[in-house]
C-alpha cells in the first residue's frame, strides 16, 4: 500500500504546479487507497519535501509549510527530496510508513535520481 501511495504522489509532480497543488493531490491519493481496504480506517497521507542543491534545504515541507512556501511553483531544474508518508489505523492501532527518494525536474516532468524500486525494508520487529 505505502509503494502505491508513492508512485501515485510520484506521477503527481509536475512543472508548472505549486506545492501546494501537489500536497493536496498526495492528500486525495491516500483517501482512495481505502477503496477495497475495510481493515484499514482512517488514512492520511502526508507530502513532505526538502531541497538539495547548493546547500539550500528549501523549499522545505514538512507539515508545517507556510503560505509562500506552499505557493512556490515546481520548475524545471529543482533538485529535492520527494517524500510521502502514510498512516492509518488497523486493529486499534495506529501504523505509519515513509518512503523518499531524490528529485529533479526536468522539461519532460520530474526524473528519480534513485535506482531502486519504491518499496519498504523491514529489518526487524519491535516488541
Amino acid at each position: 500500500m505505502h509503494a502505491e501511495y508513492w508512485h501515485r504522489c510520484f506521477e503527481s509532480l509536475r512543472v508548472g504546479l505549486t506545492v501546494r497543488e501537489v500536497n493536496s493531490l498526495c492528500e486525495y491519493q491516500a483517501t482512495r487507497l481505502l477503496l477495497g481496504w475495510s481493515r484499514y480506517q482512517n488514512m492520511n497521507g502526508q507530502f513532505l519535501m526538502h531541497g538539495r542543491g547548493l546547500g539550500s534545504d528549501g523549499p522545505l515541507v514538512t507539515g508545517h509549510a507556510d503560505e509562500a512556501t506552499l505557493d512556490m511553483v515546481f520548475t524545471k531544474g529543482w533538485a529535492f527530496i520527494f517524500k510521502r508518508t502514510l498512516s492509518f489505523e488497523v486493529d486499534g492501532k495506529t501504523d505509519n510508513g515513509s518512503l523518499g527518494d531524490t528529485m529533479v525536474m526536468t522539461e519532460k516532468g520530474v526524473k528519480r535520481l534513485g535506482i531502486l524500486p519504491p518499496g519498504l525494508v523491514i529489518t526487524g520487529l519491535a516488541e
